[in-house]
Order: structure tokens, then C-alpha cells, then sequence
């Protein structure tokens, strides 16, 4: 019998495999990626089933759980599909829309508010303007008009 050259690394014995004949196996666990059947179900999750799930907000962590993986796999779907990357980027969408309005409406604490849109581009910043009670600022007086007067 002659054997066969196989270049994949997870190789054994198979069930259809002539008696001692290599048959050559996927490395590592199959995907779970199940193509439009798992956008479909992303799609659900992101327009309204993570508030069937007792969620709050929408986001990567319960969109994995609710597909059944990791965040890590999320993160390595939207790298090998890019109809999986506009999923994560509608994902990020639907959470920053949510987390505005509900600090907005004071539904939710101002540091969760602050901390979660930091992480869509927001930023705090504070304007701080340092004068005197004499109408000088930073120790210049500032006059306007004609110095001949």
C-alpha cells in the first residue's frame, strides 16, 4: 500500500480510510461562522435582542455570548469577512447611539455615559479660564479701544 503525502498538521486514522491509509482533518475546532445564518442572528442581537437578554447596552461581549464564542472570534470573523467587520461596526453604532440617549435622558450615570462613549471618539474637556477680580487676566490688563483717548 502506498502511503499518501499529506501537508496539514492534525492527520489520524479515518473511518473511510483504507486499513492503515492517512486521511488528512481541518487543523484546530471548525468555525462556527455560519455565513448569512450568523448575520442574520448578529443582526437580531444588535437590533434589539440584547434587551430580550436583560442587557442594557448592545456589545461585543454579549454579541459573542449570544452567538455562542468569544470576543477574540468575533474580532478574528470580522478579519476573514468583511460582512462580518460592517456587523461589529453597526454593533459599535447601535451601542454609542444607546449610550447617548441614555445619558441624555438621565437613564444612565454620567461616568458609565463618559467612560462608554470615550470609547467611540468622545472626549471631556473642560474650558478653565484663570482672571482676576479687577478685570486682568493672568496678571496683564487687557483694554480695548483707542490708547489716545
Amino acid at each position: 500500500m502506498e502511503e499518501k503525502m499529506i501537508d496539514k498538521l492534525d492527520v489520524e486514522f479515518g473511518s473511510d480510510a483504507l486499513e492503515g491509509e492517512l486521511v488528512s482533518r481541518p487543523v484546530g475546532r471548525p468555525t462556527k461562522y455560519q455565513g448569512q445564518a450568523t448575520l442574520d442572528k448578529a443582526a437580531e442581537y444588535i437590533n434589539g435582542g440584547f434587551k430580550d437578554r436583560d442587557e442594557v447596552i448592545p456589545s461585543a461581549a454579549g454579541l459573542a455570548r449570544y452567538l455562542g464564542t468569544s470576543k477574540r472570534v468575533l474580532y478574528d470573523w470580522a478579519e476573514a469577512h468583511e460582512e462580518f467587520l460592517h456587523t461589529l461596526t453597526a454593533l459599535n453604532t447601535e451601542q454609542e447611539r444607546v449610550v447617548l440617549s441614555g445619558g441624555l435622558s438621565g437613564q444612565f450615570a454620567p461616568t458609565i455615559t463618559r467612560v462608554v462613549l470615550n470609547n467611540h471618539g468622545y472626549t471631556d474637556k473642560q474650558q478653565v479660564e484663570h482672571s482676576a477680580s479687577n478685570g486682568t487676566a493672568g496678571g496683564f490688563a487687557i483694554t480695548w479701544g483707542n490708547s489716545n483717548g
